[in-house]
């Protein structure tokens, strides 16, 4: 299970430095306090693309996530701000101004509606969601898919090892939202950017 999350996670640079260096933008996604309140009371296991996992919500505040979440098993911050949070199964990016920007499950907790998730088929992903907006292929192994709707699914040996949640949209060059304090790419007039 640690090598899926790991395999995952270890993508996540390369990745968010495609996205970023072609200037992809970056949306915050508003959810209402009634809203919210009904998704943190909520008791499944549900990815929704461009929303939430589970309980957790993009958007969704850090007293809030852990309301939710409790004490995370493991903690990294970022040198210019933002942290990523990891319980079994889910890490959640939270950004400087303390509200999460993206989910990855990286275990079989969570699902998507048709029942796809981590250690899936490619052929169950596949006929199961419409075709990805964009894909790129890491090696002869190794692809990772996006989906206009706020989703990313990585595969590897035509397996599902990871399903990222986002804000709507891919910008065609890659499919993470862009993180400003990842690899000294930041956000400037709401465009990443390298340093």
């Amino acid at each position: 299970m640690n090598y899926l999350r790991n395999f995952a996670l270890a993508l996540l640079p390369a990745v968010i430095l495609v996205a970023c260096a072609s200037g992809g933008d970056v949306r915050t996604t508003q959810i209402s306090d009634q809203d919210a309140a009904k998704v943190m009371a909520s008791n499944d296991n549900l990815i929704v693309p461009g929303e939430r996992v589970g309980r957790v919500f993009l958007g969704m505040t850090t007293a809030q996530l852990y309301r939710v979440m409790g004490e995370p098993t493991n903690t990294v911050a970022y040198n210019a701000g933002g942290f990523r949070y990891e319980w079994r199964d889910l890490s959640v990016i939270v950004n400087r101004s303390s509200t999460v920007t993206w989910m990855i499950t990286s275990g079989s907790t969570y699902s998507l509606a048709g029942g796809v998730t981590v250690g899936s088929s490619t052929l169950a992903l596949q006929s199961n969601r419409p075709p990805p907006a964009f894909s790129r292929a890491e090696d002869a192994s190794r692809t990772s898919y996006c989906y206009s709707d706020g989703l990313g699914v990585d595969t590897k040996s035509n397996n599902v090892v990871g399903i990222e949640v986002w804000s709507r949209g891919c910008n065609g060059s890659g499919h993470y939202s862009c993180f400003h304090w990842a690899n000294g790419v930041q956000m400037i007039d709401g465009k990443c950017r390298r340093d």
